[in-house]
């Protein structure tokens, strides 16, 4: 197909033609060849061919090879899923070059509707042409790829199952094709977009509790209310697009930010809930309830306000003190649990005592005696905090593993990708280097979450390539031990730089285990709209 497109392409035709020419000086009999050649092209060439255009032809052929790109497909094809009647998902778009160029290249995107009809033969599906008044570029359709560099800027293309005039699109199978040219020549890569647009039917707003996935989630009430989650939709289908499950997804959400302290007078250690969480919490019925009511369990995510004070340097008597908050604050709003990450202490500071490595397990030994059985007690591992919890010595023989329910990595910076932070296996290739830890004393390894995904904040595609390899030869080799799914802070449709660039797909494509036979696809179109009426910012706090 991709050889088509070049002969269709008037100037691919024009450089060939060129190519051939320039070759006869070398052989006579090239040269007749040639000369046969381009008669039989001067027709199109006639108003292309000048004698000032061989100095151009040796730029353009000197020229770095470039490929059209979607962060969320390695072969072409981007699958993109809407709910019928719901919103719009924006779509990344970049390019890549081989190697950098002395020159700024301008970059213009288009559809090809014109490739459809090859594209269904090859595939054998009766896709409809998605129509034009249901996609646009939102910056104009350009980008560029500056000099001495090997990634362009990004475009968002926007595909609408409701548009901006409130036409809905009816369900069905659509196909976009997008083709890109790049100064004189057309890039010889197309990125086809199979939109399926989906009927809602009963049961849609389920919560996912199936044996596939487990997923965990933080979400910031100082910007979001955590309905947010209400509006993450999954579908797991089969290879040829027949849905196997589509329900709202989110087992645990973890709400931020409690933080620890001090009271200089009382020298009690105090948990602040904050403004936000603390409205939030107030008005259980409206921001907690709906997320019970689907079955998540909704848990509280303390960590530290860069006072001094944390869960490594407590007294015996505040240990005991701050346990007891804890549980009261679970117990009076009707929350079911809570989640540890000793960040943001500042452990040195204002006079407070020193870290030590037996303050935290005691403290999580304690806390879980007020939790009783029932209710979740997670840690995130993270840095010097939790790094001796294998170690029964520095912990004065409390096995810390013993009193939670989870434990998963903390470490989820957007410029190293997806890291495997693996205790049980440290040292192989796959796992990274750059956050070594050890198993948590007492912890089964299907208890231990080893990556917390980011959302991809970079077009990096050598990172994004080698976190994939990595994941997949994790699997392959049999160290995943869970299907439990972890992610950076959930967001709504925002118009900010990670506007099209957070899925969750690819992440959960690379941890299922039927990855040959199935998929999965995020939809994120209920993000966008309220009320039929599409709309940024949907989420965002309203108190």
């Amino acid at each position: 197909m991709k050889k088509n497109n070049l002969i269709q392409n008037a100037h691919t035709v024009i450089l060939s033609a060129h190519r051939v020419i320039l070759s006869a000086a070398k052989n006579l009999f090239l040269t007749v060849f040639a000369i046969g050649l381009f008669a039989s092209c001067q027709k199109e060439l006639a108003t292309e061919v000048t004698g000032g255009k061989l100095k151009n032809e040796a730029q353009l052929d000197a020229a770095p090879a470039l490929t059209l790109r979607s962060p969320k497909s390695a072969d072409g094809v981007v699958n993109v899923l809407i709910t019928q009647g719901a919103g719009f998902v924006s779509e990344r778009i970049f390019v890549t070059a081989n190697r950098p160029s002395d020159l700024v290249q301008t970059i213009i995107l288009q559809a090809d509707t014109t490739l459809a009809e090859a594209y269904r033969k090859k595939t054998g599906i009766d896709f409809k042409v998605l129509p034009e008044a249901f996609y646009k570029f939102d910056g104009g359709s350009i980008i560029e790829l500056d000099k001495d560099a090997t990634t362009s800027s990004s475009e968002l293309l926007k595909i609408y199952a409701t548009n901006t005039m409130g036409a809905k699109l009816e369900a069905g199978r659509y196909l976009l094709p997008i083709v890109a040219n790049s100064s004189a020549r057309r890039i010889p890569t197309t990125l086809y977009y199979d939109v399926l647009i989906r009927e809602p039917f009963e049961g849609d707003a389920e919560l996912y509790e199936g044996e596939d996935a487990f997923f965990i989630f933080y979400i910031n009430t100082e910007y979001y209310d955590p309905r947010l989650v209400t509006d993450y939709y999954m579908k797991k289908m089969t290879r040829s697009r027949e849905e196997i499950w589509y329900n709202t997804i989110g087992n645990i959400i973890n709400l931020k930010t409690i933080t620890l302290i001090p009271d200089e007078q009382s020298g009690r250690v105090i948990l602040n809930l904050g403004t936000d969480m603390r409205y939030v919490l107030d008005h259980a019925s409206k921001y907690i309830l709906p997320l019970q009511e689907q079955g998540r369990k909704v848990c509280i995510s303390i960590d530290g306000s860069n006072k001094g004070v944390g869960f490594c340097n407590l007294t015996d008597s505040q240990i005991d003190d701050l346990a007891r908050q804890v549980s009261a604050t679970i117990s009076y709003y009707h929350l079911d649990g809570v989640n540890l990450w000793d960040k943001n202490i500042g452990y040195g500071k204002n006079g407070f005592p020193p870290f030590n490595t037996t303050s935290y397990p005691k403290f999580i030994k304690t806390l879980r005696t007020y939790l009783g059985d029932s209710l979740l007690l997670t840690v995130t591992d993270y840095e010097k905090p939790t790094e001796y919890f294998w170690d029964a010595d520095a912990t004065e023989g409390i096995e810390v593993g013993r009193y939670i329910d989870y434990a998963w990595s903390g470490y989820n910076i957007r410029e190293e990708g997806y890291q495997i932070i693996d205790p049980y296996h440290q040292g192989e290739a796959m796992i990274s280097a750059k956050h070594p830890r050890m198993p948590i004393l007492g912890l089964d390894s299907s208890r231990y979450i080893c990556i917390n995904a980011p959302w991809e904040g970079n077009t990096d595609v050598s990172i994004i390539n080698q976190t994939t390899k990595d994941i997949l030869a994790w699997k392959e080799a049999g160290y995943k031990n869970n299907n439990i799914c972890l992610f950076e802070d959930l967001r709504t449709v925002l118009q900010d730089q990670l506007e099209g660039k957070w899925d969750l797909s690819t992440f959960t494509r690379l941890l299922a285990d039927d990855r040959e036979s199935c998929r999965y696809v995020f939809d994120m179109s209920h993000l966008s709209i309220i009320d039929g009426e599409i709309s940024y910012n949907k989420w965002l706090k309203d108190w």
